[in-house]
């Protein structure tokens, strides 16, 4: 082995020839895949969590229906970075990890249950408020199922 690599033959190409001659399995190629991946999806569950971690005070200041021109600035902000580690990282897209925060929904939404909540306050006892209110909070858990919030 130390003479392959002094004459400049690299491990990787001496793995894969000693894998075509049946002297290392290919479980240890899979492995090295499944690890790659992992870690892929590792180092993208980590970026994520520290956008999420970092824009969490501003969402929630949406969430109370606050939509100043200022959150939607540092919205956009955590936007572009996760549009440039998308573009940094186009292999690791198929993992569907990192998602654009969509604040035209997410203020829609917000507004919505907002209402619902002052009308609550108002009018406990409406059962047609209380089930609209219900059904938006039920949409905005599946909105942040289906893109990883948290």
């Amino acid at each position: 082995m130390e003479a392959c690599e002094k004459m400049g033959l690299t491990s990787g190409w001496m793995d894969e020839k000693n894998r075509e001659l049946g002297l290392i399995s290919e479980s240890t190629k899979d492995n090295e895949d499944e690890q790659m991946e992992l870690d892929a999806e590792t180092a993208a569950e980590e970026f994520i969590q520290k956008i999420y971690q970092d824009i969490t005070p501003t969402m929630e200041r949406v969430l109370t229906g606050d939509d100043s021109p200022e959150l939607v600035l540092e919205v956009e902000r955590a936007n572009n970075l996760i549009r440039e580690w998308q573009t940094s990282h186009l292999d690791d897209l198929d993992l569907g990890i990192v998602n654009l925060i969509d604040i035209e929904v997410i203020f829609s939404q917000a507004l919505r249950a907002n209402l619902y909540i002052e009308r609550l306050e108002k009018n406990p006892l409406n059962a047609k408020t209380r089930e609209a209110f219900n059904i938006a909070s039920v949409n905005f858990d599946r909105l942040k199922e289906r893109k990883g919030y948290p």
